[in-house]
């Protein structure tokens, strides 16, 4: 399988969805405070990553993928940080659009110089204010020729029901494959190539629906497979020739961060590199294996594999 992913050339991916940037901060305790009574913490040291759509559009990358990404940030201090962790991802930033009613997203986590994770502050505004933009830039995007297309959705304001629709139609219209990771039921997910919940948010898709109850959904929806993240217990794939269980490969959990982006990526990697589904769920698995043993939000590369 490996073969497969080194030798994925001349394709082209556009992510859509809900971006942000992951802060680290390394802060270190000096004394107690003669102010309040808590801790006085000194800098060490801090590096920004990508998160959200902008971390599977990162994932992606690395495996010689040309990858557009659609997404909203704000115009404040984070957006040309957020342009430059773009950049040096080699990720084309002609479709991110700027919206001055929007707040960049920002995960601020302040950790120990051990890598634990102290307490994390979040930067974030989504009531978007741009919604003619992005059908705009959508339709501008599909004009390019596309290999597939992703949707990330964190509930940030850029995937609602109407928006998913139209991505779904443009897909229809231009014989792509779209895989989609969901976040709750507020959007009608169908017409999909793979539909990638975790286990929390099959429960708010699917409630206490058994696993032939939900081929009955997939195939009323016309979902060809949907692959539940289940943790420590691995992945579950359902489609039409039934149920398929990946038990989870072992390995120290370190931090679960960014997990979720990490198999979405190697599930789109796999049919891009064209791996059957069973084989690509056992390399999203792995690869989702390795992440949680590597601290913060980490883009997989063929080294770590």
């Amino acid at each position: 399988m490996l073969n497969k992913l080194i030798n994925i050339k001349n394709k082209k991916v556009l992510v859509i969805g809900d971006a942000m940037l992951d802060h680290y901060v390394t802060i270190n305790p000096r004394k107690i405070s003669s102010e309040y009574p808590g801790i006085i913490f000194d800098y060490s040291d801090d590096y920004y990553r990508l998160g959200g759509a902008s971390n599977v559009a990162n994932n992606i990358s690395k495996f010689n993928v040309e990858v557009d990404l659609l997404c909203v940030v704000g115009k404040d201090n984070f957006t040309d940080i957020f342009y430059k962790e773009l950049n040096n991802a080699g990720i084309n930033t002609d479709f991110v659009i700027e919206d001055s009613f929007y707040k960049t997203i920002v995960k601020e986590r302040y950790c120990s110089s051990d890598y634990k994770q102290i307490m994390r502050v979040d930067y974030e505004k989504t009531n978007i204010d741009c919604h003619d933009t992005l059908y705009n830039y959508l339709e501008r995007a599909f004009k390019n020729r596309y290999d597939l297309v992703i949707i990330s959705d964190y509930r940030k304001g850029v995937v609602t029901n109407e928006f998913y629709e139209k991505v779904i139609s443009l897909a229809k219209e231009n014989n792509i494959k779209v895989i989609c990771d969901p976040k709750d039921g507020v959007v009608n997910y169908k017409d999909l190539f793979i539909l990638k919940p975790n286990k929390k948010e099959a429960s708010l898709l699917f409630g206490d629906k058994s696993d032939s109850e939900i081929i009955s959904y997939m195939n009323d929806n016309n979902i060809e497979n949907i692959i539940i993240t289940l943790g420590d217990e691995g992945l579950k794939l359902l489609n039409k020739d039934g149920v398929y269980l990946v038990p989870v490969v072992k390995n120290e959990v370190y931090d679960v961060t960014g997990a979720g982006d990490t198999v979405l990526s190697f599930l789109a990697l796999g049919y891009l590199a064209g791996i059957n589904i069973k084989e690509s769920c056992s390399l999203a698995n792995k690869a989702g294996s390795i992440k949680v043993g590597k601290f913060g939000t980490y883009a997989i590369n063929l080294l770590d594999m």
